[in-house]
């Protein structure tokens, strides 16, 4: 689950390679996720370690960067990862959009890729503006994407594949898969129903 809803950038990497193999995509990857771990770890650590028991949510919220100047070189950091990540993330969504509509991002005209960039990126602001916590977008994320991905899609996939029946697959096969399907849905509606009704 993990891969398939926040690693949205494995197929640009690995066709940057110099000589690309899985081997070296998962080494490449194992290592970049285990220096990201260790970071984490220690911003978590050392969030912890400073306010204890009154740390709720966010750590950045405990900090002052105007009066501390080891955090506002930190949230420089910071705007500096968002700016470069969002640019990053948003080639995969917008690769993912022109496979959809069966257009070629290398044969588009440059003004019609800047439209769709820039009206992605304008959905992008309003949704920063009017969502007023980033758990909404974790929780609908997660509940949908994850729900679709990991549930609905394969079992949609099974079924549409072709010789399914319940005499060509057997009862565990038939059943296992609806159900595969039926805890989708329901994941997806309740993720999306419990993200939702957490901010109402």
């Amino acid at each position: 689950m993990f891969a398939f809803v926040s690693q949205l950038n494995a197929y640009e990497s690995y066709g940057e390679m110099k000589s690309p193999t899985p081997l070296r995509l998962t080494l490449g990857a194992s290592i970049a996720v285990g220096m990201v771990f260790v970071l984490y770890l220690f911003a978590g650590l050392f969030g912890y370690l400073d306010f204890g028991a009154a740390m709720t949510g966010s750590a950045l919220r405990h900090y002052n960067p105007i009066e501390d100047k080891m955090m506002s070189v930190g949230y420089a950091g910071i705007l500096f990862k968002l700016c470069v990540g969002y640019g990053l993330h948003m080639i995969p969504v917008r690769d993912a959009i022109y496979h959809c509509v069966r257009v070629d991002v290398h044969t588009l005209e440059w003004w019609k890729n800047a439209c769709v960039c820039g009206f992605m990126a304008l959905l992008s602001l309003v949704a920063g503006l009017f969502i007023p916590n980033i758990n909404v977008v974790f929780g609908l994320v997660g509940g949908f994407s994850g729900g679709f991905i990991g549930f609905i899609y394969p079992a949609l996939m099974v079924m549409c594949a072709g010789s399914w029946s319940l005499s060509s697959v057997g009862w565990y096969h038939y059943l296992s898969t609806y159900l595969l399907l039926i805890v989708g849905v329901i994941g997806v509606v309740w993720g999306t129903a419990s993200s939702i009704d957490g901010e109402i």
